[in-house]
C-alpha cells in the first residue's frame, strides 16, 4: 500500500464528454441509474457518475475502447521506461534539490557545493516494477474481484460470466 501512493494513475478522456478519470480495471463500482444502488460492472464503463452512459468511455464499440486503453497504456510505459533510463541522480536535502547525470570520485555525495546531501537515482527500475505492476493489476480478474466488497454483490463466478 505504501509503494502504491507514488504511482501514476491510468488516466481515460471520455470521449463525449472531454472530462479525464481513472480507469478502475475490468470491475468497478457504478451507481445504477434506474435504482440508484451501487452495482458492480465488468463493462469499461467511464467513473464520473454526473454522465448518463458511459460505455465504452462513449467509444463506439468495445474495440474503440480497448484500442484507446491500449494506446493509453503504451505511452505511460514508454514515458516511465525513457524517465528510468536517464539515470537522473537527485539529493536527498529537501533544501539542496540538486539534479544532475554526474557522480562524483567520492561516492554518492552531493555536488553541490556547501551541501551534505547524498545523491539518489530519481527514478529507479524498483519504482518502474511497482508502476508496471499497478498497470497489471488493473486487468487482472482475481486481483479485482479481491479488492470488491462482495457482501452485497454477484459471486466470482456470476461476475466471470459477464
Amino acid at each position: 500500500a505504501e509503494q502504491v501512493k507514488d504511482v501514476e494513475k491510468l488516466m481515460l478522456t471520455c470521449s463525449s464528454y472531454g472530462v479525464e478519470n481513472e480507469f478502475p480495471g475490468v470491475f468497478c463500482k457504478a451507481k445504477d441509474a434506474d435504482s440508484s444502488t451501487n452495482v458492480i460492472t465488468s463493462d469499461f464503463c467511464c467513473t464520473n457518475p454526473d454522465y448518463p452512459h458511459p460505455e465504452q468511455w462513449r467509444e463506439p464499440t468495445h474495440f474503440a475502447c480497448l484500442s484507446k486503453i491500449m494506446h493509453m497504456i503504451d505511452l505511460m510505459v514508454k514515458q516511465h521506461m525513457v524517465e528510468c533510463s536517464q539515470d537522473w541522480m537527485q539529493c536527498d536535502n529537501p533544501l539542496c534539490a540538486f539534479k544532475t547525470r554526474q557522480i562524483s570520485a567520492v561516492g554518492p555525495t552531493c555536488l553541490n557545493q556547501g551541501c551534505n546531501g547524498t545523491l539518489q537515482l530519481g527514478y529507479s527500475l524498483s519504482k518502474l516494477h511497482i508502476q508496471l505492476k499497478h498497470i497489471a493489476t488493473k486487468f487482472n480478474q482475481d486481483h479485482a474481484i479481491s479488492c470488491l466488497n462482495m457482501k452485497d454483490h454477484a459471486t466470482k463466478k456470476e461476475l466471470m460470466k459477464n
